[in-house]
């Protein structure tokens, strides 16, 4: 579980819009699904996990204990029928935000640094993650918004 916070944007009109903001509040379990010759950047950008098919049967059995999830293009055929586990809880890889990527240790080096997506709907109102419920008070009051 996230909390949540809401800003009114300026511009409601456009609900695809998109900022890219820090922090480092906690660190990220990170699990790249990539093809073998990429498994070693992924590990030395400092991925949590990386493989393929293993972690695809690991996920279609249920597990989710992962914050982010980067991939290539050329998997996510692979990985496209994990949606109804992944997309409810927000893990769904996408193009957009950065997690289908060729540049795999780039990309765990963004999040691993804190990388955080704005999204912003058709209302102009901005929704992000702050914390986990998991969070003590202590913890939640180290977060400056």
């Amino acid at each position: 579980m996230f909390f949540f916070f809401f800003f009114q944007a300026e511009d409601g009109i456009r609900d695809a819009q998109e900022s890219r903001g820090l922090g480092d509040v906690y660190k990220r379990q990170v699990l790249v699904l990539c093809s073998p010759d990429k498994e070693q950047e992924a590990r030395d950008a400092g991925a949590d996990h990386v493989g393929l098919d293993d972690y695809i049967a690991k996920i279609e059995g249920g597990w989710t204990d992962i914050d982010v999830i980067i991939t290539m293009p050329t998997v996510m055929a692979k990985v496209g029928r994990l949606g109804r586990v992944l997309g409810p809880r927000g893990l769904m890889p996408n193009p957009k935000s950065g997690t289908v990527t060729l540049d795999v240790g780039k990309a765990v080096e963004e999040v691993k640094g804190g990388k955080i997506d704005f999204k912003v709907d058709k209302f102009g109102i901005i929704h992000t993650s702050v914390g986990k419920v998991s969070f003590s008070a202590e913890k939640l009051s180290l977060i400056h918004i």
